[in-house]
């Protein structure tokens, strides 16, 4: 019966973050008004032929385009590590959300920068963030989900969560719009 308790919470925890992408991509959509060919791509199931070369992007821009977002995702961490308020800010889009594990919002670039600082001051530790899925919307939105691991904190533990960061891609690069972090279920990890 544990194993099938496991198994239960499993599935509950793919199905809960899968539902977390789906109101993301809907509130993209929502947000940005994507056309009707960019909605037909985002919704086509990987490795279709309409995902493969979604919105004129060639596999070398994608290439580029993935190596750029794990980069700010990256420099998300590597700035809350540094406490530099300004390069974090500059990561962010001016209507920035974050949902913290916890469940609490925050809205706003601001918001975001000081409670991630202030986090990061109390709770120490190092911080990372594992890519395991990148989704593009559209050419200019996409979804990064992972792994997101608080190592070596000031209490001794360390807590091991799952994010989803919506990325835009603006004038001057890519840079993050949301962030959900979660806890999975004890067992799905």
């Amino acid at each position: 019966m544990p194993g099938r308790r496991a198994a239960l919470r499993g599935i509950v925890m793919r199905a809960t973050f899968s539902v977390t992408r789906a109101l993301a991509a809907l509130a993209l959509i929502s947000a940005f008004g994507l056309t009707s060919h960019e909605r037909a791509n985002a919704q086509a199931p990987p490795g279709a032929s309409a995902a493969a070369g979604a919105h004129g992007a060639n596999a070398a821009e994608r290439s580029a385009d993935e190596k750029a977002i794990k980069g700010v995702i990256q420099a998300f961490l590597d700035t809350r590590d540094k406490n530099d308020e300004a390069g974090l800010g500059a990561l962010l889009t001016p209507d920035v959300d974050q949902q913290q594990t916890s469940g609490a919002m925050r809205h706003g670039r601001e918001a975001v920068v000081k409670g991630s600082l202030s986090t990061q001051r109390e709770t120490g530790g190092t911080r990372t963030i594992t890519v395991d899925s990148l989704r593009f919307i559209s050419s200019d939105v996409a979804i990064a989900d992972g792994r997101y691991d608080s190592l070596g904190r000031a209490d001794g533990t360390d807590q091991h969560m799952l994010t989803s960061m919506v990325l835009h891609r603006e004038a001057g690069g890519w840079k993050i719009a949301a962030i959900r972090n979660m806890r999975p279920p004890a067992a799905a990890h």
